[in-house]
């Protein structure tokens, strides 16, 4: 390994310090495959508390007259992928060196792998270490934020901008005035080294133009967002993005500027805090809050706005999976669906880096062992519609078609398309889902009360009726799927849901003659049909 070559065989040269979920400082080694982010924005005062503080608290080094020694120099922050974080701790399961926990960093190419001193944000070798040094760790903490903040964001205006169009010119000019404004001060202040006075001066007072900025675009998105939750319809959502999707995304796009321009004021404003003299510790604890605060509403927000934005991924996504040319102006008149899709995958990405927890990853949805379909082939965009329709982590268990029939079996209503989940039955009349990519019903795995099969003819069809919460289903299965094979077995799923909840077999209870138990309630098959 690397750090063998560097002592000689014996123990890791590189010390990993975890002041946040994922963000390390480095001292030692700086390890290989990692992208560094020096401390340039944290005072050389503070560099040397966080040196001071962790040689006492590992007992690594003794702290001379001038500081403690070179070993003990932060050289600057990592930034550690939740794989690389399951690999330290797998190590630090079983082995201890000291203050720190040995593990294995992987690097981020993967091609290999460094043995370090690893103290984790939750243990208490670091705790003792924040104790000691807190204002400065906070300045650390936030300057590896503000430094993933800005790239991402400028990224995602070099990316945008062009697609976004001329729709509220006004407040698009005067966000992006204040956000070259505090992106400058941003960089003077890196180039020397803290918020200086001279630095400072230039922006201070720009507080509530970025607050009205900040508020303005946040209501702007939870109107988009309270209408999205708010409408079931996929025709009603579909027909907003066409009318509304370019607003939204422009609005989304300026939140996230917004919430950077003020991030990086924050910023700004801690280090000229904390450069200041502090004889009696009230800066320092001044600072500490100011960077609580910040770091809290940044990732409030961009959570937030994370989930706003995944819905309307996934809305795009299945108008764009969906056959025929399709066009959505999201992203400029007359784009295509599947480019405003990418570019709202792109948004996604961006909020997802910037801290937004939205869940696993999405992944294909994929044909089940279980499908009853009969002989007929699924047309393509059959499968990408479910998986876009599906929630993150959801998995597809059954797929069916079967005739829809009104209860009492006196009309046919259509054909049905019936996807069952791990959390979710979903029911679709073939031709909306065909045109619309819309389910008309999502039945909860905990709202399925009672599964009815009906007698028929041997091998002409099966008839259940899907008792629920809500509603009752009455599906017929005709000859052609019931040859193929597998209906028994997907309605098995189907009953496998059922659930009768205690409070509702109670409900009525009160009401029972004196002395009278109310009876247990079972469900099951018909007999004749299991056999």
């Amino acid at each position: 390994m690397a750090d063998d070559r560097e002592t000689g065989g014996h123990e890791p040269a590189t010390s990993l310090v975890e002041i946040a979920p994922g963000t390390a400082l480095v001292f030692g080694v700086p390890p290989e495959g990692f992208e560094l982010t020096p401390l340039t924005f944290v005072p050389q005062s503070d560099q040397q508390a966080i040196g001071a503080a962790v040689a006492q608290a590992t007992g690594a080094a003794n702290v001379a007259a001038q500081g403690v020694n070179a070993a003990m120099q932060a050289q600057g922050l990592v930034r550690l992928a939740p794989e690389t974080m399951r690999a330290l701790a797998t190590g630090a399961n079983v082995v201890k060196d000291g203050s720190y926990n040995l593990g294995v960093l992987t690097a981020q190419s993967g091609k290999f792998a460094t043995q370090v001193r690893w103290a984790p944000a939750a243990g208490a070798t670091t705790a003792s270490i924040v104790a000691a040094a807190g204002p400065a760790i906070a300045m650390a903490a936030m300057q590896m934020q503000l430094n993933q903040i800005s790239g991402l964001v400028e990224q995602n205006l070099a990316a945008t901008r062009e697609l976004l169009g001329t729709i509220r010119a006004e407040q698009w000019a005067e966000l992006h005035g204040l956000q070259r404004a505090v992106s400058k001060a941003v960089d003077e202040a890196m180039h020397v080294g803290t918020a200086s006075d001279a630095v400072w001066e230039n922006i201070r007072g720009k507080e509530a133009e970025l607050e009205t900025q900040r508020d303005l675009f946040k209501t702007l998105v939870a109107g988009h967002a309270e209408f999205l939750k708010s409408t079931r319809d996929h025709q009603k959502r579909r027909d907003y993005l066409q009318n509304s999707g370019q607003a939204l995304a422009h609005d989304a796009h300026s939140l996230i500027v917004a919430h950077n321009a003020w991030f990086q004021y924050q910023a700004l404003r801690v280090s000229n805090v904390r450069g200041r003299p502090d004889p009696d510790g009230t800066n320092g604890a001044l600072v500490e809050r100011l960077v609580a605060e910040a770091r809290a509403e940044f990732d409030r927000s961009v959570q937030t706005l994370g989930e706003l934005l995944d819905d309307v991924h996934r809305e795009v996504s299945i108008i764009a999976a969906l056959p025929g040319g399709r066009t959505l102006p999201i992203f400029g008149k007359g784009s295509d669906a599947k480019a405003a899709a990418q570019i709202a995958g792109r948004l996604v990405d961006v909020l997802e880096q910037l801290g937004a927890h939205l869940g696993e990853p999405k992944v294909e949805a994929k044909m089940p062992t279980t499908a009853c379909v009969g002989s007929e082939p699924i047309a393509d965009h059959v499968l990408p519609v479910i998986g876009w329709s599906l929630r993150r982590g959801e998995k597809l268990e059954a797929i069916a078609y079967a005739k829809e029939l009104v209860q009492g079996r006196e009309r046919d209503t259509g054909d049905s398309l019936i996807a069952i989940t791990d959390e979710r039955i979903l029911v679709a009349k073939r031709g909306d889902f065909d045109k619309y990519g819309s389910f008309e019903h999502e039945i909860g795995n905990g709202d399925v009360r009672y599964v009815r099969l009906h007698d028929a003819p041997p091998k002409e069809r099966i008839d259940v009726d899907v008792i629920t919460k809500d509603r009752n289903l009455v599906w017929e299965f005709p000859q052609s799927i019931v040859a193929a094979g597998g209906v028994l077995a997907f309605l098995a799923l189907v009953q496998s849901r059922i659930s009768m909840p205690s409070e509702e077999k109670n409900s009525l209870g009160k009401h029972l003659p004196s002395g009278l138990a109310l009876p247990q309630l079972e469900s099951g098959w018909s007999t004749s049909l299991v056999e």
